[in-house]
């Protein structure tokens, strides 16, 4: 630990043993006996100790995800799900979970506080079970507590919409001050939390303004405003897992934005579905500039390939016996250059590799398939470009995994008629 320097002075003349461990920079070397909460090893040590035990009672890590394990023996079908000390389980028996399971822990480390039911809390979410056997999933009260952070809430201007069509313009604007840029950069980690859980719709204003996040500007502020405005009329808005449709294999949505950021670099973005559901979403800044958009899509497409075959060799893990993704690009240029190695012309070393990358995956390997969409059906297009109206709620309908077939009626009772208008046409692709 680091100490101030009359700190250290008292406690060496009062313990002169301890001047040995005193560095010169005022750290004093200690040795710690027992496991600390925040520490890195401390984590690490409990992880260490509730697997093993896990694993003496037949548990399995999953191959891909070692905070995933699965008991298939002794006639139950388990799935432990660990985030530190909060522990998610799912099982076809509930009684395997209350009699069994809960009860081997507590008998191992004492009371436990213990969550059941068809409703119930996990790290921050409330997930409720239904009767069709979907799960929906949402974090009203943390978007709540995001927007009730702002003293200026009730002024912030509800939005359809979560960016404008000028989310990748970067002005020379005012800088913000000490106070503004260290909420800034609070509201956009918290909104990166709440984006990868349960509301992807707004991943993309969210990785861009993570971007800005070093130097923002009184832009930037009011970009994150107009966020905050799309989430306070959609705070309601709810995540579903479902088992219905197609789920003998996975499918990927791979789409890039051609030199859209300030330096002249691309846009990736990645939608993995299992049936409806939407398994997980990438959106990032490419990392390296390229001259057209067939080699950002290429440069998007291999950044993402290692997700798309992880996913699937996860589910495999997981006892799901699926066929080859397939992975959708609404791009024939690039989905060319990926299929024949001696077709087109790659202009660097670097850029050859990654068409070799992507070929060995698709020809050699054959670890996904290649299929192409049109521009109107890519999902992932959401993920890399700002949209508005009919066409973004479309997009961010399937992201959610919400039918509208289903889900409309139990819906409008929540959501803004602002939002319901746009939803049913009323009001095309400008913001309102």
């Amino acid at each position: 630990m680091e100490l101030g320097k009359e700190v250290t002075t008292i406690l060496v003349e009062a313990f002169p043993v301890l001047k040995k461990y005193v560095e010169p920079s005022g750290k004093l070397l200690t040795k710690i006996l027992k496991a600390l909460y925040g520490l890195i090893q401390s984590a690490a040590l409990w992880y260490q100790e509730l697997t093993t035990f896990l694993k003496s009672i037949g548990f399995v890590p999953n191959r891909i995800d070692n905070c995933i394990l699965n008991k298939r023996s002794d006639g139950r079908d388990m799935t432990i799900i660990l985030y530190v000390d909060d522990i998610l389980i799912l099982s076809k028996n509930g009684s395997d979970i209350k009699q069994w399971l809960i009860g081997a822990l507590k008998l191992r480390y004492g009371e436990l506080s213990v969550e059941t039911g068809s409703t119930f809390t996990y790290l921050g979410m409330v997930l409720e079970t239904r009767n069709s056997g979907d799960i929906k999933m949402r974090m009203d009260a943390y978007v709540q507590n995001v927007l009730d952070s702002f003293p200026e809430y009730e002024n912030i201007k509800k939005s359809t919409i979560p960016a404008t069509m000028n989310l990748f313009k970067q002005g020379l604007g005012e800088l913000l001050c000490v106070s503004d840029k260290r909420r800034f950069h609070t509201t956009i980690a918290r909104l990166l939390y709440l984006c990868k859980r349960t509301r992807p719709d707004i991943q993309l204003p969210v990785l861009y303004l993570c971007t800005r996040a070093r130097d923002p500007t009184k832009e930037d502020e009011q970009k994150l405003m107009k966020l905050l405005g799309y989430l306070k009329t959609t705070k309601h808005r709810a995540r579903i897992i479902s088992h219905r449709g197609n789920l003998k294999r996975l499918t990927a949505y791979v789409d890039a934005s051609f030199a859209c950021h300030a330096d002249g670099k691309g846009h990736t973005g990645l939608v993995v579905k299992w049936g409806p559901t939407t398994l997980g979403t990438v959106s990032k800044k490419q990392k390296i500039a390229a001259k057209s958009s067939t080699e950002a899509e290429l440069v998007g497409l291999t950044d993402v390939l290692d997700e798309i075959e992880k996913a699937n060799e996860y589910m495999q893990e997981q006892g799901m016996n699926l066929d080859v993704p397939i992975v959708f690009q609404d791009n024939m240029s690039t989905i060319t250059i990926v299929t024949d190695i001696h077709a087109g012309n790659v202009r660097t070393r670097h850029l050859n590799a990654r068409r070799a990358i992507a070929y060995e995956a698709i020809t050699v390997r054959k670890s996904v398939c290649i299929r192409y969409i049109k521009t109107g059906d890519m999902l992932a297009d959401v993920l890399t470009k700002p949209l508005g109206g009919r066409l973004f709620y479309r997009f961010a309908d399937d992201l959610l995994g919400r039918d509208r077939r289903t889900e409309d009626g139990e819906e409008q009772g929540t959501e803004d008629e602002q939002l319901m208008q746009v939803r049913r046409g009323c009001v095309g692709n400008n913001d309102m």
